[in-house]
């Protein structure tokens, strides 16, 4: 699965369908009551046990997942801060 990266986003941010996908068990619909750009919309909570990112494993991250959220995917701040260092280039994102 692609992901953006969306250092403003506190959570990963996942669809239903990626949730399916995933074979996730999310635990609510609704809530929490997340703020996005687009407004408050409602969402359920899962856990994505791991998950490899650039050659890196990271565990246990907790996904939000929402019908009407993002247009993808989004790998906010619970699952950056697990890579370590992340810097934003022009074009690119570097992870030391």
């Amino acid at each position: 699965m692609r992901f953006l990266v969306d250092t403003g986003a506190s959570m990963t941010v996942i669809s239903p369908g990626d949730a399916k996908a995933l074979g996730l068990d999310v635990k609510s619909t609704t809530g929490p009551a997340l703020r996005t750009v687009g407004g408050v919309v409602l969402g359920g909570l899962a856990e994505v046990p791991r998950m490899e990112i650039a050659g890196r494993e990271i565990r246990h991250i907790e996904v939000a997942v929402v019908e009407h959220g993002a247009p993808a995917p989004l790998l906010g701040q619970n699952a950056l801060a697990q890579l370590g260092q992340v810097v934003l280039d022009t074009n690119q994102v570097v992870i030391n």
